[in-house]
């Protein structure tokens, strides 16, 4: 994703360009897989406080999203579906940890996941598939 689409798509979700914005969403946008804040961090150059502020306003605004929670670090990854908003993240895939490269990535189901609880209103749902992916099977 090159920068004027990333200006594109800050100004289209009304949202200031800063540079914060910008490094933070070319870092995610070239990567193939999810980034924990603790390298974004130190890619941004940036205090916490800034950079926990910048990841919020783009997952608020449906850009971005938590790829993974289950370590010490948090994994943020793009939306890839145009339709994520403030008030909903639509996409519908698994986050598939691998256990030999430690990759996060966000993989798209052939079906769509449906989660039903009696009796429960669901607002959310993560699945994390933990395994051997598909690059560190080939080595």
């Amino acid at each position: 994703m090159q920068q004027k689409e990333i200006k594109d798509l800050l100004k289209s979700r009304e949202i200031k360009v800063t540079n914060n914005r910008l490094l933070l969403l070319e870092v995610l946008a070239n990567e193939n897989k999810a980034v924990g804040r603790s390298k974004l961090q130190k890619l941004i150059n940036c205090d916490r406080v800034t950079l926990y502020r910048t990841i919020n306003t783009l997952i608020d605004a449906g850009i971005i999203h938590k790829a993974h929670t289950g370590s010490d670090d948090v994994y943020y990854a793009m939306c890839k579906h145009t339709n994520c908003s403030h008030l909903a993240h639509q996409h519908k895939h698994i986050h598939f940890k691998c256990k030999e490269c430690m990759d996060i990535k966000c993989v798209e189901t052939s079906k769509e996941l449906v989660v039903q609880l009696p009796n429960f209103t669901i607002d959310e749902v993560n699945i994390e598939v933990t395994g051997i992916c598909n690059q560190c099977q080939q080595n």
